[in-house]
């Protein structure tokens, strides 16, 4: 999906360059930086930290699954049950073209995507064979059997496509520090739990499950413009996101990403 809004965006983009004359025909200085009528495409990948009740609610299932299996409340058979909750992020992506309406003001779209892999425990029901080995016949006892070894499930992955405002502090200048604020949504996957004991009897179910997010967000950022055309980025951003999912009903989940990339002047390099 990451890839096809991708292809949307630079042909959008590329179009719209096309119409845009930011200097006379005749003109054969052409301005550097920020300024009105210019296209910015940019692309960026870094690194984020992630917060929210997505994540507590999972950290909370695994220490409620530990209480209880050291209060003998769950059979725990093959060893000691002392693995804690935790997450492992990805990388993450963003991309956005902007077109600036004023030497300062630009307003543009942008797609965010990322994921995160959790590890834990979790726990499974027993069932027991009321039947005959040629004719089982198995039933779910009232114990519950947790999983001593930790096992790895996605916690998160998505895809946002976001509306972005940005200002930018210095027009015409190769330095282009600026900041900006984007309100989108999108569509991710996820195994995590519904709460902390989970609604279908305190088992992981098999498989993702689908949902769809509304997310906004802001940050600040600088380009470095080493040529008229290209320009070195970063930038820091802030998202929250309310997810809904046919798992539950709303989880939030707050990332704070610091990403470096590319700022490509589509004008100029007409």
């Amino acid at each position: 999906m990451y890839y096809l809004i991708l292809t949307i965006v630079i042909s959008i983009s590329s179009s719209f360059a096309q119409d845009v004359v930011t200097t006379p025909p005749n003109s054969s200085k052409k301005i550097q930086g920020f300024h009105k009528g210019v296209i910015f495409f940019s692309g960026s990948i870094g690194l984020f930290a992630a917060s929210g009740s997505l994540i507590d609610t999972d950290k909370a299932y695994n220490s409620n699954l530990l209480l209880e299996s050291q209060l003998g409340l769950v059979d725990n058979r093959v060893q000691p049950f002392v693995t804690p909750f935790s997450y492992k992020s990805s990388d993450s992506k963003t991309m956005s073209v902007e077109y600036a309406i004023t030497d300062k003001f630009a307003l543009g779209i942008a797609a965010l995507q990322f994921s995160m892999k959790a590890n834990g425990q979790n726990r499974y029901p027993s069932y027991a064979n009321v039947g005959t080995a040629a004719n089982p016949s198995y039933v779910r006892l009232k114990d519950q059997t947790a999983y001593s070894v930790p096992g790895k499930y996605l916690m998160y992955q998505g895809t946002n496509l976001m509306l972005m405002a940005s200002y930018h502090f210095i027009p015409k200048f190769i330095i282009d520090p600026y900041v900006h604020v984007k309100l989108g949504g999108g569509f991710f996957n996820t195994s995590s739990h519904r709460n902390i004991y989970d609604d279908d009897k305190y088992f992981l179910k098999s498989g993702d499950f689908l949902g769809y997010s509304k997310i906004i967000g802001a940050g600040a950022g600088v380009n470095f413009f080493i040529l008229n055309e290209i320009g070195l980025k970063i930038e820091l951003e802030h998202y929250r996101q309310f997810l809904i999912s046919s798992n539950f009903s709303t989880q939030t989940l707050n990332t704070t990403h610091i990403q470096f990339g590319f700022v490509f002047d589509l004008n100029q390099l007409r």
